[in-house]
């Protein structure tokens, strides 16, 4: 626990609900990835995913990000919060472009792998913890979050797409 945290704010910051925060989203999703699982057994698929994963979600922590959410083949990363970084957006930028980078060796297999497009967005959200009593999740909500994934929808594998505020 840093200095700067009282016992109230990680309470506060437990609780289900959360705060308005200026945040950058980042979505990645491989592309490809649908066609590509079909002909494959669900054991190669989880390893294919695990090496994926284990490629951008070390991206995103060595940025400053925080994972919130593995969804299939696709993974949502928030910068600027829980902790404020003034420079979130430059942040999840690198940390979309190094995600890029270190997974072409992947893609570029025999037979070619997919490719992770990925969207990039800055905005309000709300950001904190949704569920309930017994599960809760630690993630951002808001039309910031729906244009990031908009954008990784509109985004070709291999490409890069950033919101207006980022």
């Amino acid at each position: 626990m840093e200095s700067d945290d009282t016992l109230a704010d990680l309470e506060r910051r437990a609780d289900l609900g959360g705060e308005i925060a200026t945040v950058t989203v980042l979505f990645a999703d491989l592309g490809g990835f649908s066609t590509y699982a079909e002909k494959r057994s669900p054991s190669e698929v989880v390893t294919l995913l695990n090496r994926y994963f284990g490629i951008a979600v070390p991206a995103i922590l060595e940025h400053g990000g925080l994972p919130t959410q593995l969804a299939g083949d696709a993974v949502m990363a928030v910068f600027g919060a829980p902790r404020a970084q003034a420079d979130h957006a430059a942040r999840a930028c690198r940390a979309a472009r190094a995600i890029l980078d270190r997974s072409e060796r992947l893609a570029a297999g025999s037979p070619p792998g997919p490719r992770f497009h990925v969207g990039v967005n800055s905005g309000p959200a709300l950001v904190g913890n949704i569920g309930s009593e017994e599960y809760r999740n630690f993630t951002a909500i808001g039309d910031t979050i729906n244009l990031a994934s908009r954008l990784q929808d509109v985004a070709k594998p291999g490409e890069i797409v950033v919101g207006p505020e980022t």
